[in-house]
C-alpha cells in the first residue's frame, strides 16, 4: 500500500473510531530499497493492532508471532491467557539465540534477492501469455501475486477446471496457486519446473480468453 494511502486509511479510522489490525508478516520481504513503513508507525491513538511473525521471513515451522495491541494490550493479554496460556518456550529461546548471533539480516538479504529473482522469472513468463488482457503491475515485495478472474466466471467451476487440466499448479505441499474470491493468488516463491511453467502458461492463456470474452 502506498504511503499516502496508509495515512489516509489511518485518518479514516480515526474519524470513524475504527480499529485496524495490521498484518505485516511480509514487511521484511521487500525486494528493493528500504523497508515499507507500517500503519503502526503513524498511530498516535493506539488504534492499530500490529501483528507480525517469523514464519514468512525465517522458518514456517517455528510458528512464533507477536502482537502490539495498542490501547487493547491489557484486554488482549487476558484473552490470550484464557484461551492459550502456554507458549513454546524452547522455540522462543532458539529464536532469541539465532537473532543474537547476528545471522538474521544476512540471510534475510539473501532471501529477498531470491524472491526478487523468482518474481522476475514468473512475471517474464506470464506477461506474454496474458498479453494486454490483464495489465500486470510490478511486485515490490513478498511472494504472492494477484491475478483477477472475471466477475461472471463461477469460481467453483473455474477451480474444478484448473484442478482437472493443470493439477500440478494446485496439488502438492507447495502449490503454485490458490483460487479464492474471484482471483488467483500466485505463489512466486516456488521454483518453476518445465512442466509447471508450461501449465502456468496454458492457464494464463485460458485466463486471458476469459477476460477478452467477459463482455
Amino acid at each position: 500500500m502506498p504511503l499516502p494511502a496508509k495515512r489516509d486509511l489511518l485518518r479514516l479510522a480515526e474519524s470513524k473510531d475504527l480499529v485496524i489490525i495490521e498484518n505485516d508478516v511480509y514487511g521484511d520481504l521487500h525486494h528493493e530499497g528500504s523497508r515499507p513503513l507500517t500503519l503502526k508507525s503513524f498511530d498516535r491513538s493506539g488504534r492499530v493492532m500490529y501483528v507480525n511473525s517469523c514464519s514468512k521471513s525465517m522458518v514456517p515451522s517455528l510458528r512464533i508471532g507477536w502482537l502490539a495491541a495498542g490501547r487493547w494490550k491489557e484486554r488482549v493479554s487476558k484473552i490470550k491467557s484464557a484461551t492459550s496460556s502456554s507458549v513454546n518456550e524452547v522455540a522462543q529461546l532458539a529464536l532469541t539465540e539465532y537473532l543474537a548471533q547476528g545471522s538474521y539480516l544476512p540471510n534475510l538479504r539473501k532471501l529477498r534477492q531470491k524472491l526478487k529473482t523468482r518474481k522476475d522469472e514468473y512475471l517474464a513468463a506470464i506477461r506474454p501469455a496474458l498479453s494486454q488482457a490483464i495489465p500486470l503491475k510490478d511486485m515490490t515485495g513478498g511472494f504472492s501475486y494477484w491475478l483477477p478472474v472475471p466477475e461472471q466466471v463461477d469460481v467453483d467451476q473455474f477451480s474444478a477446471e484448473v484442478l482437472n487440466r493443470w493439477p500440478i499448479l494446485v496439488e502438492g505441499n507447495t502449490p503454485y496457486l490458490d483460487i479464492v474470491n474471484k482471483g488467483i493468488c500466485l505463489n512466486t516463491s516456488v521454483q518453476l519446473t518445465r512442466e509447471s511453467r508450461q501449465a502456468l502458461l496454458e492457464l494464463c492463456v485460458h485466463l486471458r480468453k476469459l477476460h477478452q470474452n467477459k463482455n
